[in-house]
């Protein structure tokens, strides 16, 4: 049990950056939370305590689905939580808790476990019952977008899985695992520079006026025009590279411009950033 509260700590931590609210949290042993706020504090007999004074105060005080969600992932590791204060709760084991498959089960069995089924009827009541990529609703697959060792696969933020049909659920598969042998090629300090760009632009610009100024960059444009007939002079090589760089150039221009239009905040825009976000 002690295991499965070291991972609860680690998903929960995962959830806070995955939301981008990193900071001004803090987890405290009983021991360390006692020596704080003294033997009477509220969270007598919690094996783990959280405090946060991020945007989760306001996720689980005002109204979002962020209570329900945390609940649901510490319940996947035999815990649950109460608040104390309004920016502190406390874990608790949970007494009837189901024991973790056997370390012989296969992932087959595993997803039939209710804890899993439980996970993916939030996935797909989240998504309306369609795929999160083209709207289908037919043969929906809840897709891991990454794995951790040693984790159930209910033991993910509601934000790691999507809801995808299965021609989808392959490409993305495919696409994935493209990405990944994609990434020995990058330094350590490009792979960050580039998460950190993407998360920048994914925040102030359109996603649909983004991609298009990401196409611009590398597809080279067709019909670059040509001067003069079959029969008249022709084009040296150094002419038809400024040519196409021209083109190539106006058109990445034309793109970043629009994406610049559409600059302002996810709310402004009535666009959700990330998909499965509060």
């Amino acid at each position: 049990m002690r295991a499965q509260l070291d991972i609860l700590r680690e998903v929960f931590e995962e959830w806070f950056r995955i939301h981008e609210i990193n900071y001004d949290f803090r987890f405290y042993t009983p021991e360390e939370w006692a020596a704080k706020e003294g033997p009477n504090h509220l969270l007598q007999g919690a094996e783990l305590i959280l405090v946060f004074e991020n945007d989760l105060y306001a996720w689980m005080n005002y109204g979002t689905d962020a209570p329900d969600e945390l609940q649901e992932l510490a319940e996947g590791f035999g815990y649950y939580y109460e608040q104390g204060h309004a920016w502190n709760m406390g874990f608790y084991p949970t007494d009837d808790w189901q024991p973790l498959p056997a370390s012989s089960a296969t992932y087959a069995e595993k997803l039939n476990d209710l804890r899993w089924q439980r996970k993916r009827s939030r996935i797909l009541e989240r998504c309306s019952g369609k795929c999160e990529e083209c709207g289908s609703n037919t043969g929906l697959d809840v897709h891991h977008c990454y794995y951790r060792f040693g984790r159930e696969p209910w033991q993910y933020p509601d934000i790691a899985l999507l809801a995808l049909c299965r021609d989808c659920h392959k490409h993305r598969e495919h696409i994935e695992m493209d990405f990944r042998l994609f990434q020995q090629s990058l330094r350590t300090d490009e792979l960050q520079s580039m998460q950190k760009m993407m998360s920048h632009c994914k925040y102030w610009y359109s996603s649909k006026a983004l991609r298009s100024f990401l196409d611009a960059m590398w597809c080279t444009p067709g019909d670059v025009p040509v001067e003069g007939g079959h029969d008249g002079p022709g084009l040296s090589a150094d002419h038809l590279d400024k040519l196409q760089f021209n083109a190539k150039f106006g058109v990445m221009c034309e793109r970043l411009y629009l994406m610049l239009l559409t600059y302002g905040h996810p709310e402004d825009r009535s666009e959700p950033r990330t998909r499965g976000r509060l």
